[in-house]
Order: C-alpha cells, then structure tokens, then sequence
C-alpha cells in the first residue's frame, strides 16, 4: 500500500504568516475552490487527494480536472472500446468512464481533456477530426459539442470557470496563429486581445477566476489579464530579465482580479510567478521566504491553482537543484478571521484580554494562528476551544468570564507566556484538534469557538479570560 505523509514546514507564529507543504509525489496538480481535492499524474497515472482521505490513486492517464465537491474527477483514459485516448471522467462509484470524441482520431488521439466545471456538468478540452482538432464542450445533455468557430482551423478549449458560464482557449487564425478568444454561456465567441500591437489578437487563455470575472493567459512571451466587466484585456508583458525562450504564463487568478499564479522560464527550469496590480511580477519562493518559510531546500515550478480569495495556492515543487516534481499547498497569509463575542473582565493591566484569529478559515490551509493581546506580561497561558458560545462568570474562582460551553479542549502542548507587551499566540494544527477525549481533525463546515485562560496577580493570585472568538472552517 502507498502510504505518502505530509512533509509539513511552518515558521513560528506571526501575523499574516505563509505556510508551505508538500503533500506528495506529482506533476500537473489543479484543485477545488479551497483545496480540500487535489488531482495530478504521478508514477502510477492520475491521482485524488482530499483533506479527508488523503490520497487515492486513479490509474489511467492523468486527471486534469475537479469537482467542488472533490467527488468528480476529469481525465485522459483510454476508451475500454475503441482503445482510444479519450477524455474521461471518474467517480468512486462509476470507475472512469470514456466521453468519447469526435469520430476521427489523430493516431491515438480522439479528444483530450483541459478542465471541469464545479459541478461536474461540463468538461471542455480538444477534440479530434483527423488531425484537426477542435474545442469542445462535454455535456451529460448535449454529449461532445464542437465550439463555434471563425476559421476552418484548430480550436481548443483550455479553461472553464467554476460555475461552468465561461469557456476560454484559443483558434488559429488563417496564417495558423492561435488567438486568445472566450465563449459565453451562450457559446459567442470573442476575441480578447486584438489591439494596433497584435492586431491578430496572438495569444492563448489559461485561466478564469472562480466566477469567470477575470481571464489570464499568455501573449507573445509575457501575459495578460482580461476582466469581463469591461470587456478589456492588459497585456503584463514577460518577467524582466528573461532569455530569448524563457516564458511567461499566467495559468490561474483570484475573483478580483487582484493575484494571479503561472510560471516563468523555460521547460524543467519554470519558477513559480505571482502577479498584482500593486507589485507585478514576483517569484513564489521570494514571496513565501517573506513570509517566514524557510525554501531552501526547495524550488516551486508553477501555480496551478489559486483560491477565490488569493491566499490559497496549489502547484508543483521540485527539491533544490533537482527534477523530480511534487505538489504543494501554500497560504499566504490573511488578516483577521473569526468574530468576537462576550465581554471580558479587565486585569492588572486595566484591560480587558483580547483574542484574534489570523490567517485562514480554510481547513486545507491549515493557517490559524490564535493570538491574545493585553494580557499581564510574564503570565502564564493556554488556549482553550469549545463546541459552543456561552457565559460563565468566575468558574472555579477566577476574576474573569468563560465565555465557552460544552467540553472544552485545551492547547495545553502550547503552554506559554505571554510577551513583554502582553501578547501571546500559537499556530492552531487543525489536523491535530485537542478535545476533551483526544485529538481529531477539524472539517469543513464547522464551527469552533476559542478562548484564552490566563494568569494573573490582581492583587493576589487569580486567573482570567479574554473574550470569546468564533470561526467557521471552509
């Protein structure tokens, strides 16, 4: 049996702070909105790995594509009848069954697989007429659809937004040049980069945001960044510094538009880009070692895959110096999560503790960190976490309030004091809860409530609480 372990790497407690891991073996990885599934290719074919189940080999070809709900998985198979390679879908009841292509194979070849709409009802990707391929779109209802075209020349379908409204891709032009084009829900087509500097509109489309607000792509040797609002593309230009065949792609972005993922370079070489608007281009492995991951034993390749909000990323990673590629989940820091509740008791201090969340509510991100404020220096702390909001006021004969119901768990491995300026946090392992009767792990969907116990000398020997947090795991 293939067992394969998180290697897990964390810095210590901070505000905002990335977190980076390795979740196995893997090339190609794209995933659900939150990551909680994961698909790509190792050395036995396509692969599912969730939050949940961890890993599952798949077999077949390679899985390219994923359901929300991580039940659905898009692929490249071969047709059980025709001995084809087809695109294919999977479910754990239904094994992988073949979607078949056009009815005129390039060689092997009858239609290959890009991606699949969050609720599993669509799937685009190229298909085959001889050697000619086309952008399809897949269907339960409609089955293979080639899609609308302006030329007799070759199309393909290489993105698809979440709620299946946008396809994006390319079509060669007469001269064979592919251009960057989109089709609406209702299959009109439009090209987006045709401007007096590429009058052709060269380019291709890689990735749509989660809502299909945004697109990005490819042109010439830099990217670009489309917003549907305005209907208006804007060309990025490559990474600076490049050689004559390095690229630059972006392949994934956030539904504002505000953080985008690709790769630069050329071929084994890539590295890991992020783009924004406030500043551009910068490597990953920059970006993560700025907030506080050590990276020197490793190298990203690219960024496959970026949650809704642009804190989440999903991507390949080779060790430094090597080749061998591996999947890995990055966070890169949020602000403030969680709401407050109850009212906390004011201490030696004259305040009353404070509790915050910092990070990410998704479990997949496994980044929360806990953090009290205004608490006596030099004191003595633990967190403390419940299954319910409350009120109890003095329990055991403390000056303070609990404001927690229900058993309680205590971080009592993360004992410590608080800081000269009475601050003191921990970084929340929600694969390894502690609950009154053991650890477990924290899913999404639910909700937790958090709290701080405190020493306290007021005036003599007493103990406190700060308030009451809340945060709903996605």
């Amino acid at each position: 049996m293939k067992r394969l372990l998180p290697l897990l790497i964390l810095a210590s407690p901070a505000a905002a702070q990335a977190t980076f891991t390795v979740i196995q073996s893997g090339s190609f990885p794209t995933a659900n909105a939150d990551a909680s599934a994961i698909v790509g290719n190792d050395g036995q074919g396509a692969f599912l790995w969730t939050v949940t189940g961890g890993y599952t080999p798949l077999g077949e070809q390679s899985a390219v594509g994923v359901s929300e709900d991580g039940q659905t998985v898009l692929g490249q198979i071969t047709d059980p009848v025709t001995g084809e390679d087809v695109a294919g879908l999977w479910t754990a009841a239904t094994g992988w069954q073949s979607l078949g292509g056009f009815g005129s194979a390039c060689g092997t070849d009858a239609s290959n697989p890009y991606e699949l709409s969050g609720d599993a009802q669509t799937a685009v990707g190229l298909g085959w007429f001889g050697c000619q391929g086309r952008a399809f779109r897949y269907t339960n209802t409609f089955g293979m659809q080639q899609l609308p075209m302006q030329t007799n020349n070759s199309s393909r379908a290489s993105a698809i937004s979440v709620d299946g409204n946008w396809i994006g891709g390319w079509e060669e032009d007469a001269s064979g040049a592919r251009r960057a084009c989109v089709w609406d829900s209702s299959l009109n087509q439009s090209f987006l980069l045709i401007s007096s500097s590429n009058p052709n509109g060269a380019g291709e489309v890689y990735g749509f945001s989660h809502d299909g607000a945004y697109a990005v792509g490819t042109e010439g040797n830099g990217a670009f960044i489309w917003e549907q609002a305005s209907g208006t593309a804007t060309s990025l230009g490559p990474v600076p510094g490049g050689a004559f065949l390095d690229k630059t792609i972006l392949l994934c972005v956030d539904e504002d538009g505000e953080r985008a993922g690709g790769t630069f370079g050329f071929g084994p070489f890539g590295r890991a880009i992020l783009w924004s608007p406030s500043n551009g281009y910068q490597y990953l492995d920059d970006v993560l070692t700025a907030g506080g991951v050590d990276m020197t034993a490793w190298e990203t390749a690219n960024v496959s895959h970026i949650s809704p909000d642009g804190n989440i990323l999903v991507g390949a990673v080779r060790a430094a110096g090597g080749f061998a590629s591996s999947v890995f989940v990055a966070t890169l820091g949020a602000g403030d999560i969680g709401t407050n509740f109850c009212t906390a008791v004011p201490n030696s201090t004259g305040s009353a503790g404070s509790i915050a969340g910092i990070g990410s509510d998704l479990v997949a991100a496994n980044n929360l960190t806990l953090e009290a404020s205004s608490l006596p220096p030099g004191q003595f702390a633990y967190f403390v976490n419940g299954p319910s909001p409350g009120f109890i006021a003095g329990p055991g004969g403390s000056q303070g309030n609990l404001c927690l119901l229900g058993g309680l768990g205590r971080h009592r491995l993360q004992v410590g004091t608080a800081d000269a300026s009475g601050t003191y946090a921990i970084q929340v392992d929600l694969t390894s809860f502690p609950r009154p009767t053991g650890f477990v792990a924290v899913q999404p969907g639910e909700t937790w409530h958090f709290s701080c116990w405190y020493r306290d000398q007021n005036p003599t020997p007493t103990s406190n609480f700060t308030d009451g947090l809340t945060v709903t795991f996605q």
